[in-house]
């Protein structure tokens, strides 16, 4: 019961990326589309299977990081010709994903598990994913110079 409610939020955001998406331009708008229906269906899969069992609070961590990919990604410049803002964007959420989960190694009543780290990666992914398609930003959605 508890998944179909984070199912039915992963939708909610799929289909806000999905305007998102459509208003960023005719460039690859139907490709997009069926990027982000492919990344959703990557979601729910994760929700289902390797988070089968888990504790609600668990399973946020797939959208809380995948947000955050979206933001940071949309912060930066990224551009194939100068890679910075690609590299200080994935340094950052490899590094707030590291560190959120280690830090809980010294909290009261937290524990570290490798199953949320490896959450907080798989969320920055996707969201990666999800910001690459949707967004007007996106070196793949930007017309040629």
């Amino acid at each position: 019961q508890v998944t179909l409610w984070y199912l039915g939020v992963g939708a909610g955001v799929a289909l806000g990326l999905v305007a998102w998406a459509l208003r960023s331009g005719p460039l690859h708008r139907r490709e997009s589309v069926v990027a982000l229906f492919l990344v959703f269906a990557g979601y729910a899969a994760l929700l289902f299977l390797y988070y089968a069992g888990e504790a609600p609070a668990k399973k946020f961590h797939l959208l809380e990081y995948g947000v955050l990919a979206g933001v940071t990604l949309q912060a930066v410049t990224v551009d194939g010709e100068r890679p910075a803002g690609l590299v200080v964007a994935l340094v950052f959420l490899f590094a707030i994903g590291t560190a959120d989960e280690t830090a809980q190694r010294f909290i009261p009543m937290r524990t570290f598990r490798w199953l949320d780290i490896c959450g907080n990666y798989l969320g920055s992914a996707l969201g990666g994913l999800a910001w690459t398609a949707a967004s007007g930003q996106s070196p793949w959605r930007r017309p040629a110079r």
